[in-house]
């Protein structure tokens, strides 16, 4: 470990891990690109009858979006955007962290007083040079804990988005907003912390040694924490403070700035249930661990994905994933006590409800409680939405082309 630690210290090491800090972003966009490349690959493998169907359409348009880097001139604007943010977010981290692995290269610049670093301290303490630059290497620190917060976010929306397949454009360029932000929030901060908590010292010299060391550590613990919250949020989440304060006031027009662009949040009791994976028949351990790999951890989520998007960025059979997915609209459709009734009767999933003659309806409406024609109608809306007439359409052409296969 030690070796390891002395390998890492040296200038060789430092330009391996700012090389590692630096080309990660793009490693991860690349990888990605491929995952998703070789998704579309997969898409292109199934029958001539499922890839007539709409759900294809849509599965084929959802993974070319995702490979900026691979495809050919049809997307050529998309991958000249990517390559740009990408290119930029390499070049302001090497900015950003060259400082910090290689303190020497700005050991002038931190010994130089300038405003950046220094502050209003600058101008009200300009003949005690040491001070300034005791100062101004202690915002550099508090900048530098900022960059490293960041870069720590950062590291957890590629995690999520390479999941999800959305480490597209724009989100690189939220990430270098924030790489960007944070630094120079957490030097703003630390400046109005120090001179709105520093205090004149007493008159006793022992005692203002004491007093002063103690109002610098809370400056410097405070400057620390906020440096933290602004590489997470580099608004320090005062855009929501300013939209909770808005709505305690009452009083205010609707149309204000201050809450024209967020709407009042729904109470509690009109929420839909949010249905867990669990629910479902035939839903193992294994099958939802790996449907939460790609964000999909409820019914309401596995109801409304494209099944076939589904089945490529898992290790799932394409007729398990149509069966769950079938499984889970019957699921959001009705109450428990309902989802109950239905089950008993052999029904689990949507499809099933398509061939009821009305005899079986009827039966079915008085186990729930419902009058035969409210039954009746809402099956018929259910059967008639976009999500189940996608799903019916990709069901018949993956058994078509099973046939065709055997």
């Amino acid at each position: 470990m030690t070796e390891v630690i002395i390998s890492l210290a040296s200038p060789l090491g430092k330009v391996a891990l700012l090389g590692l800090i630096v080309m990660g972003p793009f490693i991860c966009a690349l990888i990605q690109s491929s995952n998703a490349s070789r998704s579309q690959e997969a898409l292109h493998s199934l029958e001539e009858p499922v890839q007539r169907t709409q759900a294809f359409r849509s599965a084929e348009k959802y993974f070319s979006r995702r490979v900026p880097l691979l495809r050919s001139d049809d997307n050529a604007q998309a991958r000249i955007a990517f390559v740009n943010s990408m290119g930029f977010m390499t070049a302001l981290l090497a900015v950003l962290f060259t400082p910090i692995l290689f303190p020497d290269l700005l050991a002038q610049v931190w010994t130089t007083p300038n405003y950046l670093l220094a502050g209003p301290f600058l101008s009200l303490s300009g003949s005690e040079s040491t001070k300034i630059a005791q100062y101004q290497a202690t915002t550099m620190a508090i900048a530098a804990l900022a960059i490293s917060a960041a870069y720590v976010r950062l590291l957890f929306d590629i995690v999520v988005r390479f999941n999800t397949d959305q480490f597209g454009a724009m989100q690189v360029i939220f990430s270098i907003t924030r790489l960007a932000a944070a630094p120079l929030v957490a030097m703003l901060a630390r400046h109005l912390l120090y001179f709105a908590l520093a205090t004149d010292p007493p008159a006793d010299a022992a005692l203002a040694a004491a007093t002063t060391a103690r109002a610098d550590e809370m400056i410097l613990l405070t400057s620390a924490l906020v440096a933290v919250l602004a590489g997470v949020q580099p608004d320090v989440w005062l855009s929501r403070l300013v939209v909770f304060a808005s709505r305690l006031l009452e009083r205010m027009p609707p149309t204000s700035w201050l809450v024209a662009a967020h709407q009042a949040e729904p109470k509690a009791e009109t929420l839909p249930e949010a249905k867990p994976l669990t629910l479902l028949i035939g839903m193992g351990v294994d099958h939802r661990d790996k449907l939460m790999e790609v964000d999909i951890n409820e019914c309401q989520r596995l109801a409304a994905s494209n099944p076939l998007v589904t089945w490529a960025r898992t290790s799932l059979s394409l007729l398990d994933v149509l069966e769950l997915c079938d499984r889970a609209i019957l699921a959001i459709a009705f109450d428990a006590a309902s989802l109950q009734v239905l089950r008993s009767q052999g029904i689990t999933g949507a499809l099933q409800l398509e061939g009821l003659d009305d005899k079986a309806r009827s039966v079915l409406a008085g186990l729930i409680g419902q009058s035969p024609d409210l039954f009746a109608a809402r099956i018929t809306a259910l059967l008639e939405s976009p999500v189940v007439l996608e799903l019916r359409e990709l069901v018949q052409a993956v058994r078509a082309g099973l046939k065709a296969g055997n």
